[in-house]
């Protein structure tokens, strides 16, 4: 039995890998150094909205009451919603 040895790594082999580890320390070097939460790819943020609230007198009766501070009173009474028979 003779003992086969393994052919050496190539010359194109060798280079790809040492690529990918240049490249790999550079990708690192740039995600701890560089802030990329300021790109100027983002919008900018929207404005700020100011909401303000008015006080308003409560209603003083129905619409279309009499003027003279009375409530209006209805001239027929109200038709309700019925539920249907089935």
């Amino acid at each position: 039995m003779t003992l086969r040895r393994r052919p050496r790594p190539s010359g194109p082999l060798l280079f790809s890998l040492a690529a990918h580890v240049v490249l790999g320390a550079l990708i690192l070097n740039a995600a701890f150094h560089y802030d990329f939460s300021r790109g100027e790819s983002r919008p900018p943020s929207p404005a700020q909205e100011q909401v303000t609230y008015v006080a308003v007198a409560p209603a003083g009766g129905a619409v279309g009451g009499s003027t003279l501070g009375a409530p209006a009173r209805a001239t027929h009474p109200a038709v309700g919603l019925v539920a249907p028979p089935s």
